[in-house]
């Protein structure tokens, strides 16, 4: 082999070689992108700075795009923290001002086995697809704020703002999905639904432990989903009563777990507690059939009054709530 073409072959290696070494470069770069964590702390933390930047300069804010999207889901996730019932609730986001909740209605009927190659599988007859509508409606909650905590004390009020109004929301949705009627722009809840199964008590008056008893075993096919929920006076009333032998071990699981054959039982002061004939004392069910939906939107707005000292800043937020299958729920009524 002559020198030029060994020269040329080598010369040929070595634009081979400068290629591999680019491809790896790129490749290197790429994986770099690949792994480097995204601070998604960071990301929220500068987002209410911006807010509290607009709120020192007495300007309203509507957050758009992403923004307000992870804020609000932010502002629901700490409301669900601060309440069990918004905590086991299912929560539907939409970008417009309603959002369409599909469900099967009653229920998808459990599988049965069949053998391999069937062509004789039968439709499942209870299950159907239907679109519950909730329409979210403004919730407003208005925050004082003294001159002296914005332009003097140096708060830290970025960090508290999604405490402070998830604090005022989650007593909003916490009561409307218990007490709700349903009625113009009010969520629907739980004691009110006008499709809520029920089973009577045993006896007349205030219920007794053993009609807590039959609530909770109406819902063992819900297995860890389900929850019961009453008022304390009707919690106080039922362990106050004098039990026989099996009601005294219900009674001293309901008191020391707040659980009955394994269902736990939330205690709610929003829960009604009327003992009045045909009055539901008791509601139980799976409460991941509770729906809320949430319109993506947030707005805080600062607004000064005459000879005020305050700062009052008016924050809003679109929801709205409902049972999705209100059959699914069981409420016990009096007699």
């Amino acid at each position: 082999m002559d020198k030029e073409n060994i020269e040329k072959m080598i010369e040929e290696i070595r634009t081979i070689k400068d290629n591999l070494d680019e491809e790896k470069r790129s490749f290197e770069a790429k994986m770099a992108n690949y792994a480097a964590p995204v601070n998604r702390e960071s990301e929220v933390v500068e987002e209410w700075r911006s807010i509290a930047k607009a709120l020192t300069e007495k300007r309203g804010i509507t957050l758009g795009g992403t923004g307000k999207v992870n804020l609000i889901s932010e502002i629901v996730k700490i409301a669900q923290t601060k309440t069990p019932l918004l905590a086991k609730a299912r929560v539907f986001s939409g970008r417009d001002a309603q959002t369409n909740i599909p469900v099967w209605n009653p229920s998808i009927a459990a599988p049965i086995a069949y053998a391999e190659a069937s062509t004789a599988v039968t439709n499942d007859s209870t299950a159907k697809l239907g679109v519950k509508s909730l329409t979210p409606y403004a919730y407003v909650s208005v925050l004082p704020v003294s001159d002296a905590t914005l332009l003097v004390s140096g708060a830290n009020l970025e960090g508290e703002l999604p405490n402070i109004f998830a604090e005022a929301f989650a007593k909003a949705m916490h009561k409307g999905m218990v007490d709700g009627d349903g009625a113009g722009m009010n969520m629907q809840g739980l004691f009110t639904a006008s499709d809520l199964s029920t089973i009577k008590c045993a006896a007349t008056g205030s219920p007794a432990m053993i009609d807590l008893v039959n609530l909770a075993l109406k819902l063992q096919d819900y297995y860890d989903d389900a929850a019961i929920v009453l008022n304390p006076a009707i919690y106080s009333a039922i362990t106050a009563t004098a039990t026989d032998d099996i009601t005294r071990v219900y009674k001293e699981e309901l008191i020391r777990s707040k659980t009955i054959e394994g269902v736990p039982v939330i205690i709610t002061s929003y829960a009604p507690s009327a003992t009045a004939k045909d009055s539901i004392v008791a509601v139980g069910g799976p409460l991941s059939q509770y729906a809320i939906a949430v319109a993506q939107e947030l707005t805080i707005e600062p607004f000064r009054k005459v000879g005020d000292l305050n700062t009052y800043f008016q924050a809003s937020a679109y929801f709205n709530g409902a049972p999705i299958i209100g059959a699914n729920f069981w409420g016990l009524k009096t007699v």
